[in-house]
């Protein structure tokens, strides 16, 4: 049940229970009736055993825990620590059925610090670098986020969360559910049929018998909006079911009886819709409609990591005519005159000091639409790092999303330049990015940090990262894809984008223009042939699945089959 504390995960802990299955919830531990004392003490001593071992685990052990051993005498299991250590747990057992219990990020936050004073562990607490007693001594922990980096940064994180497991899990095997939702009935006889219809999908989810009395018991909780596909769910709900399992059909192999992750992107696109109701971002904004005052036309947001492409995009929307910002350069269109060029480079370089000197608590208050209103396109760090802030502030925006498997992402990135870049979430870390690259990064090259990055390499770097949390740092580079997914509508994306036109698939330039809503560059032909290639290249190798080679990373050969 990867849902956190305080979205109804003791609701779904008490039905696993009534359905037969002993159950993990915190510090409880659930038996069904029929099951015998001895039996459910030593079941319960395998869940208390379970929370002692990762509670004194480093974050650099996490991903090599050996959470089936652990785990096998066990039917469900929910709150902390799971919603934190989910694609540690779910890249273990592959074959999991999920719980999502979900609720509106910014309601979700302050409910749960108002819990124990805030001491409970935050989403993505291995991501600071603490393990999870130290998030008990305050580090980590939700009280200490909001103290750190501000509501609205750390409803944000409780967003990404939600989103990296809609990445991960195929719908057959998910259910999602909002318990606190207004889609509610005060019909007896409708209630009664949307109680059996829970206890009907969450037996067949669990892979367990229907009791016969699940037609007239009613499912402890509030009615959720979204559990299934059937006719009490919502529209929304029921579209993005259907979209959802379209697509999992359509790339389902029968190869080894595995089935074979698709490219992120492509996969998200379903339930991007749905679940970016849950996002931190401006109530009531009007679609389509110019998010910041004054711009001639919506910013461009490269919002890929570097090494993965943003070079490439940034030269190619400087072709299209853009003035594009590119972590310490600025690219002018041919077509701009010198004075006009220096005033724009002028306003990237001014925007890039001013968040350098930001804390985390800062940014999500910081008024991008005037630091960026002279812009055309920003690319690289650290644009992916703060593209929620920044597409918070821009939501007519168009985002390009370079991605690269994240293994070898974290892998290259970390030998590039010795590893001193920004790391994806930086800002969980505590960190500015002044103290990331503790020189003037806009007039000095990357030569000192480098030589510094040898010795030690700076908190909340990209080499520091993969020292603290091993594999874990390729989920953090999955994550910030998933959150970039569930946050974009398709129609703003440029890869959705590419399925909407024929012509697209095989003319990357042309898509370009169409995603980003510019005409076609009446030049010269050399030119647009140039483009053309040069994307078409980039394109083929962007293509390859991006999010999910750590599932198969540090796997034992032989696969423990289901339980049931």
């Amino acid at each position: 049940m990867a849902g956190d504390g305080k979205t109804g995960t003791s609701t779904y802990a008490w039905a696993a229970r009534e359905l037969g299955l002993a159950t993990g919830h915190w510090d409880e531990f659930l038996c069904p009736d029929s099951m015998g004392i001895a039996e459910c003490t030593r079941r319960e001593h395998a869940w208390t055993s379970f929370r002692r071992a990762i509670w004194a685990l480093k974050p650099s052990e996490l991903a090599t825990f050996d959470y089936c051993g652990a785990l096998k005498d066990l039917d469900a299991i929910a709150d902390v620590p799971i919603p934190q250590l989910l694609p540690f747990l779910y890249a273990a057992h592959e074959d999991a059925r999920v719980v999502l219990t979900v609720r509106k990020s910014e309601e979700w936050y302050p409910r749960r610090v108002q819990w124990k004073g805030g001491t409970d562990m935050a989403p993505f607490f291995w991501i600071s670098g603490a393990s999870i007693s130290d998030t008990y001594a305050g580090r980590g922990s939700v009280g200490h986020n909001v103290q750190v980096m501000g509501i609205k940064a750390a409803s944000w994180s409780y967003f990404a969360e939600l989103a990296l497991v809609v990445c991960l899990v195929p719908p057959d095997r998910l259910i999602i559910t909002n318990v606190f939702s207004d889609h509610r009935t005060d019909a007896d006889v409708v209630r009664r049929q949307m109680d059996a219809e829970r206890w009907r999908r969450f037996a067949q989810l669990a892979d367990v018998p229907l009791p016969r009395w699940a037609d007239t018991r009613p499912f402890r909780g509030a009615p959720p909006e979204c559990i299934t596909r059937n006719v009490h769910a919502s529209g929304d709900c029921v579209s993005f079911w259907l979209s959802y399992n379209e697509f999992w059909q359509a790339h389902d192999r029968s190869d080894r009886g595995q089935k074979v992750h698709p490219p992120l992107p492509t996969m998200l696109a379903a339930g991007a819709t749905w679940l970016r109701y849950l996002a931190p971002l401006a109530a009531g904004a009007t679609p389509g409609a110019s998010s910041c005052a004054g711009r001639r036309r919506p910013l461009v947001l490269l919002a890929g990591q570097g090494a993965t492409g943003t070079g490439t995009y940034a030269w190619a929307v400087q072709q299209l005519g853009l003035a594009v910002g590119h972590w310490d350069e600025f690219l002018c269109p041919d077509s701009m005159g010198i004075a006009e060029c220096t005033r724009r480079e002028h306003a990237w370089t001014s925007f890039r000091r001013a968040i350098w000197a930001l804390k985390p608590s800062e940014l999500a208050t910081f008024d991008y639409c005037g630091a960026l209103k002279d812009l055309d396109a920003v690319a690289d760090v650290p644009i992916a790092q703060l593209l929620p802030f920044l597409y918070a502030a821009h939501e007519d925006a168009r985002v390009v999303l370079t991605v690269q498997n994240s293994v070898e992402w974290y892998r290259q990135r970390a030998q590039e330049h010795h590893g001193v870049h920004a790391a994806p979430f930086y800002w969980m870390t505590e960190r500015s990015l002044s103290q990331i690259y503790p020189i003037d990064t806009g007039g000095a090259s990357l030569e000192q940090l480098e030589r510094r990055a040898v010795q030690s390499p700076s908190v909340a770097s990209v080499g520091w990262a993969a020292s603290q949390y091993g594999l874990g740092a390729a989920w953090s580079y999955v994550t910030e894809m998933a959150l970039t997914m569930c946050t974009v509508p398709p129609s703003r994306n440029l890869r959705q984008a590419s399925r909407t036109r024929s012509r697209a698939a095989h003319d990357p330039a042309a898509n370009l223009c169409h995603g980003l809503a510019l005409a076609w560059p009446r030049e010269h032909v050399p030119r647009q042939c140039h483009l053309q290639r040069v994307l078409a290249y980039w394109s083929s190798l962007t293509s390859l699945s991006c999010a999910f080679e750590p599932l198969s990373v540090n796997r034992p050969a032989a696969r423990q089959p289901p339980r049931r």
